[in-house]
C-alpha cells in the first residue's frame, strides 16, 4: 500500500526545505514535484 501526500509551497527556498526535510524522515520515498506542490509516496 502506497501512500501519497501533497505539500503545497510558494517560494522556490521553501520548495528545497521541504523536499531535504522529507528525504530525512522517509529513506526510500519517491519524491516528485508538480507545479506549486511537492508530491511524497511511501
Amino acid at each position: 500500500m502506497k501512500v501519497c501526500e501533497a505539500i503545497p509551497f510558494k517560494k522556490f527556498k521553501e520548495k528545497i526545505r521541504i523536499v531535504k526535510e522529507l528525504e530525512r524522515r522517509y529513506k526510500n520515498a519517491s519524491i516528485e514535484i508538480h507545479e506549486n506542490f511537492v508530491i511524497i509516496q511511501f
